[in-house]
């Protein structure tokens, strides 16, 4: 009987790589991904989104490294969203004969740090605008962009090579919004809740567009979209019926001790603080009124750091403005604010 066997090593693989042009395929490939961009581009044009520089470390590192260039002219803005988005900074250099402003107010931030961050560099010695949002300044420390500082002080040149690179698109693409990142889209889909669980939050969509030197504007769609006002208005609706910790007379002492400490540093070099509270209206300032009561609170912040104090509740021509989403000035009222603004602070003097 005749034995044969045979091994593993007796077979052998053939894969046939099909012959192409690669150049070819790339040429192919260019123009096939150029036309998915543009047509990502055009959905989301079509739907309201624009260009707009990003809200970025670099971007506001960059405004931060102009402190100090003007002496004692610099006009610098600390604060929230609000006195971010509420203030026209042509109108305000023009009205007060200042050099451009500085903004570096941060959206849902303690403004605390930054005045800080002012009050110790020695360069300043100019004018401080602090936009006071209550629920912010008093409440915990850090927030939304919290981290900034140090962000910014750990930048690298790598950093800010990207970050020149990232200028050269954001302000021809409106795709580059946050808000149309991938995973942001995918996690805001319609997704159906599990049984028993609470519905998603999930945080505070698209407000306004930014210029290359920090000016922010409401985003148009806020004003003439009803159903996305409406959205706003309920996301802040649910960030208000948050608990929130007690506000206590010890913690309010304490803030206002660190920042007229801060003010005194300030004006040790020749420069001033004014404090600015900016409107709000409806369900906001309601839940403000209360939780915040201004006896407890401004009153006393303008009086034990004896700085400028200017409530839009103690003029009427900071009164009467659009607020669409109740916590933030329409478009075009800015430059009507910011030009009474700029009047009332050319009148304080401080005492």
């Amino acid at each position: 009987m005749t034995h044969s066997s045979t091994s593993n090593s007796d077979y052998h693989l053939h894969y046939h790589t099909p012959t192409i042009s690669w150049r070819a395929a790339l040429w192919l490939a260019i123009p096939l991904w150029m036309l998915a961009l543009g047509v990502w581009e055009w959905f989301w044009r079509h739907q309201g989104y624009e260009p707009s520089y990003l809200n970025s470390v670099g971007l506001w590192a960059d405004a931060r490294r102009k402190v100090g260039t003007d002496g004692n002219r610099d006009l610098v803005i600390v604060g929230s969203s609000r006195i971010l988005f509420d203030l026209d900074l042509n109108v305000l250099s023009e009205e007060l004969d200042a050099p451009y402003p500085i903004q570096l107010a941060l959206e849902g931030t303690n403004p605390y740090d930054f005045l800080h961050d002012i009050a110790v560099d020695p360069l300043f010695k100019g004018t401080l605008l602090v936009g006071v949002t209550e629920g912010l300044l008093f409440g915990r420390p850090g927030g939304e962009r919290g981290d900034m500082l140090q962000r910014f002080q750990k930048q690298t040149p790598s950093d800010r090579m990207g970050h020149r690179i990232s200028l050269l698109f954001e302000h021809h693409l409106g795709m580059l919004d946050p808000d149309l990142r991938l995973f942001t889209l995918i996690e805001r889909m319609d997704w159906p809740d599990r049984e028993g669980m609470p519905p998603r939050f999930l945080g505070v969509r698209k407000l306004s567009t930014m210029d290359r030197f920090r000016e922010s504007t409401m985003w148009h769609r806020l004003e003439t979209d009803l159903a996305y006002q409406k959205m706003a208005q309920d996301t802040w609706s649910t960030i208000l019926s948050f608990p929130a910790p007690p506000l206590t007379d010890e913690h309010v002492t304490d803030v206002i001790g660190r920042i007229h400490s801060d003010v005194d540093l300030i004006r040790s070099r020749g420069g001033r603080v004014i404090f600015v509270r900016c409107p709000s209206n409806g369900h906001f300032l309601e839940v403000e009124r209360q939780a915040f009561p201004r006896s407890r609170v401004w009153d006393r912040l303008i009086a034990e750091t004896n700085a400028i104090g200017i409530h839009f509740e103690d003029y009427p021509q900071l009164q009467g403005y659009t607020l669409p989403e109740w916590s933030h000035l329409a478009a075009g009222e800015k430059e009507r604010f910011t030009s009474a603004l700029a009047k009332i602070i050319q009148e304080q003097k401080e005492t």
